[in-house]
C-alpha cells in the first residue's frame, strides 16, 4: 500500500495515494490515476471533507468514483447524494460516478444535482448542472 502522496509509474500510467476520511480506515488513501487522457479519484470509502478542494489545486479531475449509501441510524459509513456532489463539485470533476450501496431506486433514478460555485468577480451564485453516471457496486 503506498502512503500518503507517495506515487508509482508504470509505463505512462501515474497512481498517486491521497489522503481520504474513511471512519473505518485511519490513515485511509484515495487514488488519483492518470493517464496522458484522463484522470480519475477513486475516493474508497471516504466521507465528504475539505480535502477535496485540495484536490482540485492539484489535478484536473475528469471523473470521482465515490461510495454512496444509507447509514445505519446513529452512524455515518457512506456519503449520501448532496455529499458526493458536493465532493465532485469541490474536487472539480467533470462527472461523479457514485458506487452505490444500500441505496433507494428512487435516490438512483433521480441522480442530478446543482452545482453552486461563487463567481468572486460578481459576487453572484452561478447554478452548473452536472447529470452524473451511477455504478452499482
Amino acid at each position: 500500500m503506498l502512503r500518503h502522496d507517495q506515487a508509482l509509474a508504470i509505463k505512462d500510467v501515474h497512481l498517486t495515494a491521497v489522503a481520504m476520511h474513511d471512519p473505518g480506515a485511519q490513515d485511509g488513501n484515495g487514488y488519483v490515476v492518470e493517464t496522458p487522457d484522463v484522470a480519475i479519484l477513486h475516493g474508497g470509502d471516504s466521507l465528504y471533507f475539505d480535502g477535496f478542494r485540495a484536490l482540485a489545486r492539484r489535478w484536473t479531475l475528469d471523473a470521482i468514483l465515490v461510495s454512496v449509501g444509507v447509514s445505519l441510524p446513529g452512524e455515518t459509513l457512506y456519503m449520501d447524494e448532496a455529499d458526493a456532489a458536493r465532493a465532485a463539485c469541490d474536487s472539480g470533476a467533470r462527472t461523479l460516478i457514485p458506487q452505490v450501496w444500500w441505496l433507494p431506486s428512487s435516490s438512483v433514478r433521480r441522480i442530478y444535482y446543482f452545482c453552486r460555485t461563487d463567481d468572486d468577480s460578481s459576487h453572484h451564485t452561478q447554478a452548473r448542472r452536472t447529470s452524473l453516471a451511477c455504478a452499482r457496486t
